[in-house]
Parts: C-alpha cells; sequence; structure tokens
C-alpha cells in the first residue's frame, strides 16, 4: 500500500442527487455516487467507508498511516558518512 494523499470533495448533481469527487494521486479522479444530499456525503467521509474504499484502491487511510509499524523509528544500524563536501571558492 501506498501513503499517497487522495482528497475528497462533495459535488451536488441535481436537487437529490449528490458524489463525492475523489482526487487520486497522478491525477486520477474517480467518483463515490448516489449520495441523496451533502449530509449522506459528509457521513460516508467520517465512517469506515472511506476507510475501506482507500485501502481496496491501495491507499493507507491517514489514520492507519500514523499507526503503520516503524513509521516513528529513525533506523539504528551504524554507518561511515564517505561523501566529501567541497567550499566553492569565490571566483575573481
Amino acid at each position: 500500500m501506498t501513503d499517497i494523499h487522495v482528497i475528497f470533495k462533495a459535488e451536488k448533481v441535481s436537487q437529490r442527487d449528490w458524489q463525492i469527487k475523489c482526487h487520486c494521486p497522478e491525477g486520477k479522479i474517480d467518483y463515490v455516487t448516489r449520495f441523496l444530499d451533502e449530509q449522506s456525503t459528509q457521513n460516508w467521509l467520517k465512517t469506515e467507508h472511506r476507510a475501506h474504499w482507500l485501502k481496496v484502491r491501495g491507499y493507507l487511510p491517514l489514520q492507519e498511516l500514523h499507526t503503520a509499524s516503524g513509521v516513528n523509528k529513525l533506523p539504528t544500524e551504524d554507518f561511515e558518512d564517505m561523501s566529501l563536501v567541497y567550499s566553492s571558492a569565490a571566483k575573481r
């Protein structure tokens, strides 16, 4: 799974027809349709349906991203930094 961010926006299609426009990575746009009103879209976004939608498409929900194993750990192995840094002399 990837940790790329997906942006959700509710849109009114007609009087009693709402959808959620999902702006996915790499410019892909997907839709979740068949909502009766804006409140229904907001409820969908706050429930496990949103998390399931993300998982099915290979994206991690934000709350799982923060609790993923090793997310706050730095590597512990020792290594020698062998990179060289050269200062640039001012040209005259």
